[in-house]
């Protein structure tokens, strides 16, 4: 399942994968779009005859996904490692944690969280500032479920083993219009972030 943001209007959404024992050729299959998100975001997902083409392939296929807009692509390589597929195994999430998906409607800013499961025992903290990051305050995610690349994954969550999905909810004043925020996790001693790259996480109201 593919996320495009809102506010930019993708011509197509492609798949480019290949065989990822023999590295052969690269092919491209096209993805519909499934739905549209209350933040107005786009899913695009594998289903269908989409998803019988794919099982056709070996048990492993190394992808990226490629998004066509006016006058210029974008890609995501998992930062030049590609994306892996296969009915046991594959590369792991290759960060501690990443905010998945995330989302802001009526009076509620939501969002999944997934995470590398270095231990039974953590601790995942949600900071968010109402206030262009003048001030900040947390809430703690909710563990929501266990994720791995098994049958039941195979094309839902293409980049993990052994990893966990948490959930997170922060009530929004109605008058708030936007929200910047970052991840924290800790686990035996040690902590993790996800700063977007530095920049934080920014959410505009839409509704």
């Amino acid at each position: 399942m593919i996320r495009v943001e809102q506010g930019y209007a993708a011509k197509r959404v492609l798949i480019r994968f290949r065989d990822a024992i023999t590295r052969g050729e690269w092919r491209d299959l096209q993805l519909p779009l499934n739905e549209v998100l209350p933040d107005r975001a786009k899913l695009f997902k594998i289903s269908g005859t989409e998803g019988r083409e794919l099982e056709k392939l070996p048990q492993k296929i190394e992808f990226a996904v490629k998004a066509e807009f006016d006058g210029f692509d974008a890609y995501d390589d998992n930062r030049g490692q590609s994306y892996w597929l296969g009915s046991s195994d594959g590369p792991l999430l290759n960060i501690p944690l990443v905010l998945r998906t995330y989302g802001y409607y009526k009076d509620k800013i939501f969002g999944t969280i997934f995470l590398k499961n270095y231990a039974p025992h953590k601790r995942v903290l949600v900071f968010y500032s109402m206030d262009n990051c003048g001030s900040f305050s947390c809430v703690d995610a909710v563990f929501k479920r266990d994720i791995s690349t098994g049958p039941k994954d195979l094309l839902f969550f293409p980049n993990v083993h052994n990893c966990d999905a948490w959930e997170f909810s922060i009530h929004v004043d109605k008058n708030t219009r936007s929200c910047c925020l970052y991840l924290e996790y800790e686990c035996e001693g040690n902590k993790y972030y996800d700063l977007n790259y530095n920049r934080l996480y920014r959410i505009n109201k839409t509704k």
